[in-house]
């Protein structure tokens, strides 16, 4: 059965749960094929889907971490990437399984936790950084912040794609926008999420 908020959404969108693609969210770099992902309660365990048919309508769970959009030019072909800390770089491999020979594509990085309020350990910042660039985390001695969409960001730009959308919009400081670590620090026990899809509705 499906909850009862995810009808609401699909009711208020007006549109059939059958066309959505949803897949079990790990925090892993693995993409999948949309078309090869069963509808149901058993969902595929992934953190992106690249799709190529009109009718399909993909949607990823946020509440901190990326959602990252990239459409080839023509429309055709899309896929949705849900994308944290440890999922850095999945937007390369989604960019791998895409036709690249007769498309641009425009890559949106959505709302996602900002570096203001990303704390983490020093450890993990340093190896974020290292990984994928200097503007990618801060760190101090105790401490470090990361920034998710400088990382990601800068991914897009090497791998050749030219039109990119950045939303600055920090999930833990907006009070309209639903934050894991906001909601967790409140006291609540962070299960809140938001919906991030993509497709012809």
């Amino acid at each position: 059965n499906q909850p009862a908020s995810w009808s609401r959404i699909c009711a208020t969108l007006k549109l059939s749960p059958g066309r959505v693609c949803r897949v079990l969210q790990q925090h892993t770099r693995r993409v999948v094929i949309a078309e090869n992902v069963r509808p149901g309660p058993a969902l595929h365990p992934a953190d992106g889907m690249i799709s190529e048919e009109a009718r399909k309508v993909l949607c990823v769970r946020v509440a901190d971490c990326l959602p990252i959009f990239l459409i080839a030019d023509d429309g055709n072909r899309f896929a949705l990437l849900h994308s944290g800390w440890r999922g850095t770089g999945i937007a390369l491999n989604a960019l791998d399984h895409l036709d690249r020979s007769t498309n641009d594509y425009h890559a949106i990085i959505g709302p996602g936790i900002g570096p203001c309020c990303y704390t983490v350990p020093a450890e993990r910042a340093i190896r974020f950084r290292d990984r994928f660039g200097l503007e990618a985390a801060e760190v101090s001695t105790t401490h470090g912040h990361i920034d998710l969409r400088a990382a990601n960001l800068g991914l897009l730009v090497k791998a050749g794609i030219r039109t990119i959308t950045v939303y600055q919009d920090c999930t833990y400081c907006s009070p309209v926008l639903i934050s894991y670590r906001a909601d967790r620090d409140a006291g609540y026990n962070g299960s809140r999420r938001m919906a991030a899809l993509l497709g012809r509705f």
